[in-house]
């Protein structure tokens, strides 16, 4: 009998992906990221894996690595749009709204997929208005019955920005 050859990386490496996916959503992230990790070095181009070693250190709470790893992602592979809204929860997640910004409004540059986009936009009128102006007024009750906001809610939002 001939001995078997040895598998391609590609394939260990998309076995390894697999394992992490597999791990992630079952919420073990330790385990996810060393799966993600072990796909990355077998794999060393391809985005997907990299991408997911960083959404992983993000939910380990390792944002700085997260960021890193992310960067590096979006550097190399302007073309991984998923990473741009990785990188940018990443910088929410590190208190850096500017940054979270900025990295959705180059991904909204790229022209990404219909649903990208919304996306991103979603995100973004989310997360800009505390940016550009922390200051802004309580609304009247008027605006609360249409907007759905409370003023409770509102109040909480200022006194948490104010220093």
């Amino acid at each position: 009998v001939p001995p078997v050859p040895p598998r391609p990386p590609a394939a260990e490496a998309r076995d390894a992906n697999r394992e992490g996916l597999r791990h992630f959503r079952e919420r073990e992230y330790g385990p996810a990221l060393e799966a993600f990790r072990r796909a990355g070095r077998l794999s060393p181009d391809e985005a997907e894996y990299r991408n997911n070693e960083g959404y992983a250190l993000l939910r380990l709470g390792r944002h700085r690595e997260a960021v890193a790893v992310l960067e590096e992602v979006v550097e190399r592979h302007p073309e991984r749009h998923v990473a741009y809204a990785n990188l940018a929860d990443a910088h929410l997640a590190r208190g850096d709204t500017a940054a979270a910004v900025a990295t959705l409004e180059r991904l909204l540059a790229l022209d990404p997929p219909r649903t990208r986009r919304r996306l991103a936009e979603a995100m973004l009128e989310r997360i800009r208005p505390r940016e550009a102006d922390p200051w802004r007024a309580v609304p009247s009750p008027e605006v609360e019955l249409a907007t759905g906001w409370s003023v409770p809610e509102v109040v909480e939002l200022e006194v948490a920005e104010h220093p």
